[in-house]
């Protein structure tokens, strides 16, 4: 069993199934997580290619980085964070292409991602941003480095 990478506890109990997954609720803080994380994709999961080609795809990339998804999506959601906080660093969980990071930049955020898929990091540090392509757990970031930290989907 992977520890709960919020408060490192190792004791969890089922939460849910789906998939083929089972997902588990730490004891001590609640925390919902895959019971198995798995430090790279798995080449025989059906779905890895798929999500590999749509997230470097040019139509993907195109509407991602549009003024329209800038202004109409990412900015409502920067305006709601801003509501709580003032723009400081943030820290964008599966940030594919980084679409968002880049957007939050804009707005005036230091932004940074962390992102698995090589394909979609390599994208995103060759727009110029900053993207952590170990999982979360590993990354060793200092306590109270991001005054926010996102995960989309």
């Amino acid at each position: 069993m992977t520890d709960c990478v919020v408060c490192g506890c190792t004791t969890a109990d089922l939460f849910c199934s789906q998939g083929g997954h089972d997902y588990i609720s730490c004891k001590d803080c609640g925390h919902v997580y895959e019971r198995h994380i798995s430090d790279t994709f798995a080449a025989s999961d059906q779905s890895f290619d798929q999500k590999v080609t749509h997230h470097i795809s040019g139509p993907k990339q195109e509407w991602d980085f549009s003024e329209i998804k800038r202004t109409q999506v990412f900015r409502p959601r920067l305006t709601a964070i801003e509501q709580f906080i003032v723009p400081g660093t943030l820290l964008d969980i599966g940030c594919s292409n980084g679409a968002f990071i880049e957007a939050a930049n804009t707005y005036g955020w230091d932004a940074y991602g962390v992102e698995l898929r090589v394909s979609s990091a390599a994208f995103a540090e060759s727009r110029g941003l900053k993207v952590y392509t170990k999982p979360l757990h590993e990354l060793a970031l200092p306590d109270s480095h991001f005054n926010v930290i996102t995960m989309w989907q």
